[in-house]
């Protein structure tokens, strides 16, 4: 007795589910990113202009260059410069894929 194999064979419904589910996740990575690209923009940039004052506090001169080299060395601006391409990027490949969507539906 030969037993076959039933083959699935995917419908264009299930093509466009994928699709639509493959934007979903698109957007949600896109919002995450740009949600931490402003949050570390505002937490971590405040409290790196925080070093710039207390080097006006200390009048040892060796401790004084302390905050001033922790402020240049703690500069997020490569990381904030990648999320910023990896948002737009994003954005861009979302709009895309809505318009073909919105082409596709048609």
């Amino acid at each position: 007795m030969v037993i076959k194999k039933t083959q699935f064979r995917a419908t264009q419904r299930d093509y466009l589910l994928a699709f639509i589910v493959t934007l979903l996740v698109l957007f949600i990575l896109m919002v995450f990113a740009w949600y931490c690209n402003e949050s570390t923009k505002v937490k971590v940039g405040g409290a790196r202009d925080e070093f710039v004052g207390l080097s006006k506090c200390i009048l040892d001169p060796t401790w004084k260059k302390l905050p001033t080299a922790m402020h240049t060395a703690t500069s997020l601006a490569n990381f904030h410069y990648w999320m910023d391409w990896w948002v737009t990027a994003s954005s861009l490949l979302f709009l895309g894929g809505l318009i073909l969507l919105c082409y596709v539906m048609m």
